[in-house]
């Protein structure tokens, strides 16, 4: 029943399996496995305890309980669980997995390389553990190392585009001549599916190869016709060349097929908004709301699509005065302001260890750290983030306390970190308009900042809101400016349009972002 995918009778015959042999740990263990997958967790975490009392030393047990612990980002438990699983059976892959996967969240990228080569000696056919693998030497600035992983990965299974995405992303921040040479290869093989040819026609069209990325959605109609995700990022290329009847077409095609997705939905808005077509952007804005409400690119298009018709909810909706706050951190316990903020940038120097800009991020002229940021276990870095965490929560109590709002519709009495980084913009360095379509709230903190952002006429470097990526006329503009100070922190809404002005002169620009979610 687990294996067909129907978790409700698998947790019906789980328990009756324990119920009629409670000493059974396996059937326990599957019992918690099926409980998981239908987001019983506690439920899990209590099958696996009881399980755990009788057989402490079950391997199996102890890695679920260890994977369930560090879900919940309680990676100290987590790691002393996998560890426990580990010692009681050293051959058991999902244990060392796992706990490499713990100890590369805790920064100890070390210990993480030597936990997953462990894995794949014992299952060198498992992808994902090469992956995690090539991603800890990544994260460690090991570079070269991790190429080679990925690539011996890529050999392993030619067809997954996960994989040749990792690489190309790496080769391109450290200047290699050809970052798709895999798809490349892969295509001349004629191994190129569906999958492969939308990865590359996304990360080529990030690079602004149009007609490339074109050519290969067409290809990949033409091997995997009827896809809606394929159709869907056609009409989005489409939309970019100003021929939106035909990127209409597509997406009618791929909403056709999937009626039940909101990121279809919200796409198709995008590109009727690109057309001139702000009242049917509006509908499929909400139409996309109505199947999720937290989805942060539906949001950001709808108040695209409101301001555009002068609708009087836009104002409500996108109120930068209320919902955008700016706190002046000061030097966390146990620093002076200035020696801190010394020490921080040194320390996310360090960590830049890329060439060249990301592949497929909004940053341009400049650089970005690689995994993330807060699993480091530096002294800077580890007191910002503990600093940042009480401006967090300050924010959200303030968001609860406001009306009706789409922040304050997702409040939780908890929160976490959905991803930290650092950006390091050089001379006429810039971040596009965008927004942070996997949070609630996100970030700008400054760490360092160029000569040129103390102008206030040229508003050189700072910080902006209000304006989108779509160029949609004279209101399309930005309608807030932040100047930045060394050591400020700026939280908003994800769904909020922002970016950068960009900066003359000389000297460097060095921030941490991060994005929030509710727990």
């Amino acid at each position: 029943h687990y294996a067909r995918g129907e978790f409700a009778e698998a947790v019906a015959r789980g328990q009756a399996a324990v119920a009629a042999d409670p000493w059974f740990a396996p059937a326990a263990n599957n019992l918690a496995a099926a409980q998981v997958r239908l987001g019983r967790d506690a439920d899990a975490a209590q099958t696996l305890e009881a399980t755990l009392e009788e057989h402490p030393r079950f391997a199996p047990a102890l890695t679920r309980m260890g994977v369930l612990f560090l879900e919940d980002s309680r990676l100290a438990e987590a790691l002393d669980a996998l560890e426990r699983a580990v010692a009681a059976d050293s051959a058991f892959t999902d244990a060392q997995y796992h706990r490499g996967r713990v100890l590369a969240r805790l920064g100890r990228y070390d210990d993480s390389v030597a936990a997953f080569q462990r894995a794949v000696a014992l299952t060198p056919e498992r992808i994902e553990i090469r992956i995690a693998l090539g991603n800890s030497h990544r994260d460690a600035g090991r570079i070269e190392e991790a190429l080679s992983v990925y690539l011996a990965a890529i050999q392993l299974d030619p067809s997954r585009a996960d994989l040749h995405a990792e690489y190309a992303r790496l080769a391109h921040e450290q200047g290699r001549s050809d970052p798709f040479r895999t798809f490349a290869a892969a295509r001349r093989q004629g191994r190129a599916n569906p999958d492969l040819l939308l990865m590359e026609a996304h990360l080529r069209f990030r690079s602004g190869d149009l007609d490339f990325a074109e050519q290969l959605l067409r290809d990949a109609e033409a091997v995997g016709p009827r896809r809606a995700d394929v159709a869907a990022f056609l009409g989005t290329v489409l939309a970019e060349r100003k021929q939106f009847a035909d990127a209409a077409l597509c997406f009618e095609r791929a909403v056709a097929a999937d009626p039940a997705s909101p990121f279809l939905q919200h796409q198709f808005g995008f590109a009727l908004l690109s057309a001139g077509d702000f009242a049917r952007a509006q509908r499929q804005f909400e139409s996309a709301l109505l199947m999720n409400a937290s989805e942060q690119l539906a949001l950001a298009g709808l108040l695209l699509a409101l301001r555009e018709q002068g609708d009087p909810r836009y104002r409500r909706l996108a109120d930068f005065d209320r919902f955008v706050r700016v706190y002046e951190m000061g030097a966390p316990v146990g620093f002076q302001a200035g020696d801190f903020l010394d020490l921080l940038a040194a320390e996310l120097r360090d960590a830049h260890v890329g060439k060249f800009a990301p592949l497929d991020q909004t940053l341009r002229g400049g650089t970005q750290t690689l995994g993330d940021l807060f699993s480091r276990s530096s002294p800077g870095i580890t007191a910002l983030r503990g600093a940042i965490s009480e401006k967090i929560a300050d924010y959200a109590q303030a968001m609860s306390r406001e009306a009706a709002n789409a922040v304050a519709a997702r409040r939780s009495a908890s929160f976490r970190f959905a991803g930290a980084w650092s950006c390091l913009l050089k001379p006429h360095g810039f971040h596009t308009n965008h927004i942070h379509p996997g949070a609630w709230i996100s970030s700008a903190f400054y760490a360092d900042l160029p000569q040129a952002v103390t102008n206030q006429e040229t508003r050189e470097g700072w910080f902006k809101l209000g304006e989108s990526n779509l160029g949609l006329g004279a209101s399309d503009r930005p309608e807030r400016f932040i100047k930045p100070e060394r050591g400020m922190l700026v939280l908003f809404p994800s769904f909020f349009w922002h970016g950068t002005v960009p900066f003359s002169g000389s000297g460097t620009r060095l921030t941490v972002a991060f994005d929030v979610v509710p727990a």
